[in-house]
């Protein structure tokens, strides 16, 4: 086993977003070959899961303060203003891992102040890419100067990780495509599920994300066509910050903000199947693999299915590519095998998968 891992990044292990989710993913990958894991990260005032014994936190606060500075000394987050403190709580590790491509004037501090370390990179979107399109169209505001800002250090800092790590990883083959590097691919994964009864309660379509994420509320106007084109069938949106974009003129549409963690799994349970309707942004879609866990049939655009290709062939995955196409073809009677979408979902998307990726990685 690998002795001391210490992982990096910019998001915190209780938050409840897709950044959140993938830190776990590595976390527990990793706390299945190190017998000590570190993660430095950012600290909120949240406990939502529980994580294995053998992982430690050492947290910071994220404050207006922190964001300046650090973009200051050209890193696109708010731990640069920690440095200090990061090389030393480092300094007994075997392995050092970034989560976030926004890390990477840190990579190449620690790089070089730590020449024998083995240093990761762990890529869980190519973020220049949604920052590029905000920026197509040139804007008077502070807003589009900052994301200017954004996108020209996040190339740098990109480049950064690339070039100062021994190995990157990537959340799909596509996003390493960008880079040309697709040794190492660790797509979202969650815990093995071995519950393959389910008891529905209620036959609806389920959409899910966190709202304050532009690509999920552009889906969220197209799943609320869905069921207006639909409207003999239940549909349900849950998920953080939901409440500000939520509006009550669909009978049967249902809004659920800011579900806890166990409503949110009775929420999944007593759904039918899953639409994932997002159609912009890079990365992989979490919420997919999350509805496989509770044998959910699929309905997902091309963007959404990103990262899921091995996938492509099976029944209860049904691509579409607006909302007019699924109008009068979706109905809750028709047979699912839920049991062979739990199978999948455990042999490609369970977190078996992170810990052989990450031996493999360290193998070199």
């Amino acid at each position: 086993m690998t002795k001391n891992v210490t992982i990096i990044s910019i998001n915190s292990p209780q938050e409840l977003t897709g950044g959140g989710h993938y830190l776990r993913c590595l976390l527990k990958g990793y706390s299945k070959i190190s017998n000590n894991v570190l993660v430095i990260g950012k600290e909120i005032n949240e406990e939502h899961f529980k994580l294995d014994s053998n992982i430690e936190f050492n947290l910071f606060n994220k404050t207006l303060f922190s964001d300046f500075c650090s973009r200051l000394l050209l890193l696109p987050s708010f731990l640069f203003v920690y440095l200090f403190n990061i090389i030393n709580l480092v300094k007994d590790s075997d392995v050092i891992s970034f989560h976030s491509s926004r890390l990477g004037m840190l990579v190449f501090v620690l790089s070089k102040i730590y020449p024998d370390k083995k240093i990761l990179c762990h890529f869980d979107n190519v973020e220049f890419l949604l920052l590029k399109d905000k920026i197509s169209k040139p804007k008077f505001s502070v807003k589009y100067f900052l994301n200017v800002v954004d996108y020209c250090l996040i190339r740098m800092s990109e480049y950064l990780c690339i070039r100062y790590s021994n190995s990157c990883s990537f959340i799909t083959k596509l996003d390493a495509d960008y880079f040309s590097q697709s040794n190492f691919i660790i797509p979202i994964c969650y815990d093995f599920s071995s519950d393959n009864s389910f008891d529905i309660h209620e036959d609806y379509y389920l959409f899910t994300a966190s709202f304050d994420f532009e690509p999920n509320l552009i889906a969220l106007n197209e799943f609320r066509n869905i069921a207006k084109n639909n409207p003999t069938i239940k549909f349900v949106v849950a998920g953080r910050k939901l409440d500000a974009h939520s509006c009550n003129d669909l009978n049967n549409l249902k809004y659920i903000d800011s579900p806890s963690v166990d409503d949110m799994d009775l929420i999944f349970k007593r759904a039918f199947g899953y639409i994932s309707c997002v159609i912009n942004g890079s990365g992989m879609k979490t919420k997919v693999a999350e509805a496989m866990k509770y044998g959910l049939p699929i309905y997902a655009t091309e963007n959404s299915l990103i990262g899921y290709e091995c996938l492509t062939d099976k029944s209860y995955i049904y691509k579409y590519e607006c909302a007019n196409d699924l109008a009068g073809k979706l109905n809750t009677n028709f047979h699912v095998d839920r049991k062979e979408i739990i199978d999948d979902f455990n042999a490609f998307f369970s977190i078996e998968r992170v810990k052989s990726e990450l031996e493999r990685i360290l193998s070199l």
